[in-house]
């Protein structure tokens, strides 16, 4: 019982603030990895380090590259038929941009005017509708706008339809292939800056090889002092060797890349754009062929109106054959001039009898 006493009173008496001070201590303690760095939730520092001197590295030489490039005192690798498509898609997408911009300008316009359209036809409606008298007139004045705005806006549709194609192939597409052009160029720099390095490497070997060799009693000390820097030297350039190989490797891929880019970027241009350019040439014949149909049927209908024979001797009528204003109430009703001087002239000689007669008349009644 004693046993047990003191053990149950030694477990539950408090810790001591150096043993549990020791707790916190090994609880709290950065947990190593494998390499034997800390490792407190973070990247790995030691390689993260690597990373950053690799891409000084490579961003040290691309820049040299460039700066010999502009100086012309190094020659950069070329291929003219890639060279030739990038300028070729330059130049489309300036083009298509072009076009974009203009076809943006009419639709705009266009718009405008279909509202005015809109516009008119509200006020022809309100005019009809307070002058009784022409109402049919004013209706199918304001039903033609009304039908002219909707031709409108069905043909400023099509424009942004055909305006919104384009933009999609030069904002979205074309830049697409521009970025793998861009990274082409960037591995092509890589490749020209190892390139240029191992051609200069290996002409300082040569030259080394070249140079004659001083016959005195210290030569072999100084070749023993020289070794390590010759293996350094062949360490350094097996790297990068191994360094030239990995670049060109990478330059080929995004040259092959860049080649079936640029190919899927012809093939998806020339089947969008004969779409979106058929679509653009039927919706203009649509819209300005049906306007001259229509106008020629109104115009011929007008004609047939007014050639009508029981339309021209209609008093409310505005318009005789032959463009010839129709005669007003007074002259429809009133004889005309000629009319009466023809009658006055031809009948003077019964005109006289009758006076004669009507004088004998009242002679005789006197």
């Amino acid at each position: 019982m004693s046993v047990v006493g003191e053990a149950s009173t030694e477990s539950s008496l408090p810790h001591s603030p150096v043993e549990s001070r020791r707790d916190n201590d090994s609880i709290n303690v950065p947990v190593k990895n494998q390499k034997g760095f800390l490792n407190n939730g973070s990247l790995d520092l030691p390689a993260k380090i690597e990373n950053f001197k690799s891409w000084s590295t490579t961003a040290m030489k691309c820049t040299k590259q460039v700066i010999e490039e502009k100086l012309g005192t190094t020659s950069p690798t070329r291929d003219p038929h890639i060279e030739a498509n990038i300028e070729e898609i330059k130049k489309m997408q300036t083009q298509y941009q072009e076009i974009s911009n203009s076809v943006k300008k009419i639709a705009s316009h266009l718009s405008a005017f279909s509202l005015l359209e809109q516009g008119l036809s509200s006020q022809l409606t309100i005019a009809g509708q307070s002058q009784p008298e022409l109402f049919q007139e004013f209706a199918r004045n304001a039903d033609s706008q009304r039908i002219a705005a909707k031709s409108s806006s069905g043909y400023v549709a099509a424009l942004e339809s055909f305006y919104g194609g384009l933009d999609t192939f030069c904002k979205k597409t074309v830049p697409d292939t521009l970025d793998t052009i861009r990274q082409l160029e960037h591995s092509r720099l890589i490749y020209d800056a190892y390139r240029i390095e191992l051609e200069r490497m290996g002409n300082k070997g040569v030259k080394a090889a070249q140079m004659p060799s001083t016959g005195s009693s210290d030569a072999p000390t100084a070749t023993t002092a020289d070794e390590a820097p010759t293996l350094q030297q062949d360490l350094n350039a097996q790297q990068l060797r191994q360094k030239f190989e990995t670049s060109r490797e990478n330059y080929l891929k995004m040259k092959s890349d860049a080649d079936v880019k640029m190919k899927l970027l012809h093939e998806n241009r020339v089947r969008v754009l004969r779409n979106h350019l058929q679509m653009l040439q039927a919706a203009t014949f649509s819209y300005y062929s049906n306007g001259f149909r229509n106008l020629e049927s109104l115009l011929s209908s007008l004609g047939e109106h007014n050639t009508s024979p029981s339309k021209c001797i209609d008093p409310s009528s505005s318009i005789v054959s032959g463009g010839v204003p129709a005669p007003s109430f007074l002259e429809v009703q009133s004889p005309p001039v000629y009319a009466s001087s023809t009658h006055s002239s031809t009948s003077n000689g019964d005109v006289d009898i009758k006076r004669q007669q009507d004088e004998q008349h009242d002679v005789f009644q006197e």
